[in-house]
């Protein structure tokens, strides 16, 4: 089959894989997969935001859709802390990835609670017991260009349609209310795909600008938990409904660098002088028969490939309810050395009647392949 046949049916499955389940479903809602575990994703917009957003290492990042993976390059390990001002918990999160040639894997990693993945623990003082939340996420990506087409160097790329990625995610799932509830394991399916297109690259020119839309659907086989509520020695049993629904997103970044210049300056720690990306996500989905539709826009400014600025803004539709607007922010800084070792810390704030938090995060990456001379 010709090399440009075979790119053809590949488009047409993924659309066919992301497109075509948008079309009337109904719409559920439970907590991890809406909380992304990031707080540069958080200062961007809130808990949705930051669906295509590609130009970043974080581990963190890849939470929202796996199709993200087929970015990643070498080992890394990103923890989350979140603490809530007017609420009884907090959550943690950890997890690792590691990526060579296209192809990237996600597992969960070991937080602070001494769990692995993702955790909510709520305050014993308001409970009888100390209730708890986890989940666990497993995922795979795949930039379909980097890890099939381009492993020779033999690449089909062009300004209009550079790269194609599609993921999937494996969700575990538990919480356990102490005396009052309990719910066995469960798990569920999200897959995603991103489209990148490169309008302007650097090859002659100052400046550079990057295009991405993605796609992700959440719990496509509508998986439910069953919980069993205890009271006075009885019981009876509850189905759950976990999130169903899906996330259409939209990213832009324009980066300048310089080529005079900085052919006079040392750049093992930066390759940009100044970025800007924008972020557009909308999710459709609902608890119960209240449809719910959130939509979140964000900013992120940086300076020297170091520092980074971020603000946003999540607006939530709720069916029967009046609509919410919660605004974030937020920054980080980002020492990377040569694409082979990088440290990140960010963090993000909000203070609204919706939620009241602040959260930070860390990441460490070693991009051992890049040491071995092994081809990104």
């Amino acid at each position: 089959m010709r090399r440009d046949t075979f790119l053809t049916v590949v488009i047409i499955l993924l659309i066919a894989v992301t497109v075509i389940p948008c079309f009337g479903h109904a719409f559920y809602y439970d907590n991890f997969n809406t909380m992304s575990p990031s707080a540069s994703t958080i200062g961007r917009g809130g808990y949705i935001s930051g669906g295509a957003h590609i130009w970043s290492q974080n581990p963190l990042e890849y939470w929202d859709n796996p199709a993200k993976l087929g970015y990643a390059k070498g080992f890394a390990y990103g923890h989350h802390t979140h603490e809530y001002k007017d609420w009884p918990a907090s959550r943690r999160a950890a997890c690792a990835t590691f990526g060579w040639n296209g192809i990237g894997i996600m597992v969960p990693a070991l937080n602070d609670y001494g769990r692995f993945g993702h955790s909510i623990d709520y305050d014993s003082e308001f409970y009888d017991e100390t209730p708890y939340e986890d989940t666990e996420r497993y995922a795979i990506g795949v930039n379909l260009f980097d890890a099939i087409f381009d492993r020779n160097g033999h690449g089909i790329r062009n300004r209009f349609l550079s790269e194609i990625s599609f993921g999937a995610t494996l969700q575990r799932y538990m919480f356990d209310w102490g005396e009052y509830t309990h719910v066995t394991e469960q798990s569920s399916v999200n897959i995603g795909s991103l489209i990148r297109m490169t309008p302007i690259d650097w090859t002659n020119s100052d400046y550079s600008l990057d295009v991405v839309a993605g796609l992700n659907w959440t719990n496509i086989t509508k998986e439910k938990v069953t919980v069993r509520l205890i009271g006075d020695g009885n019981y009876f049993m509850y189905d759950y409904p976990l999130l169903y629904g899906m996330k259409y997103s939209l990213a832009a970044k324009g980066s300048y660098r310089p080529v005079n210049m900085l052919s006079t300056m040392n750049r093992d720690f930066f390759d940009e002088i100044l970025s800007m990306a924008l972020t557009l996500d909308h999710y459709d989905f609902g608890f119960s028969e209240d449809d719910e539709d959130w939509s979140s826009i964000g900013l992120e400014l940086g300076v020297m490939d170091i520092f980074y600025f971020r603000m946003g803004n999540m607006h939530l539709v709720y069916e029967n309810h009046p609509d919410s607007d919660w605004f974030t922010y937020g920054f980080g800084i980002k020492v990377d050395y040569r694409n082979t070792f990088e440290f990140q810390w960010n963090y993000a704030d909000s203070e609204t009647d919706l939620d009241n938090f602040t959260m930070y995060d860390f990441m460490l990456r070693i991009n051992f392949l890049e040491l071995g001379n092994l081809k990104q």
